[in-house]
């Protein structure tokens, strides 16, 4: 299985090992916006459809793993969009 989400790459393989791969190597795979929030769709994916998958490995595409970033930035952006800040109850 392979599932494109635009600066994430996520490869299933048979063995039981997923692979997520940031893809913007023009940028040296530094995390923005965007990137973190497709790699959160990812990692959703991975929590809630795939029960045959025991290890992730997280990788970056062409030279560099990734330039940095700042996850906690991130985070709270990503907290602070009005369609994402609400919290859904049972």
């Amino acid at each position: 299985m392979l599932l494109w989400v635009f600066q994430v790459l996520y490869e299933e393989r048979p063995n039981g090992v997923g692979v997520i791969t940031l893809n913007a190597p023009d940028k040296l795979n530094a995390l923005s916006a965007d990137m973190g929030d497709e790699f959160l769709e990812v990692v959703e994916h991975l929590r809630t459809e795939t029960s045959n998958v025991n290890a992730v490995v997280l990788t970056g595409a062409g030279r560099a793993f990734s330039a940095g970033g700042d996850l906690e930035f991130l985070m709270q952006r990503h907290n602070d969009t009005p369609s994402r800040n609400t919290c859904e109850t049972e």
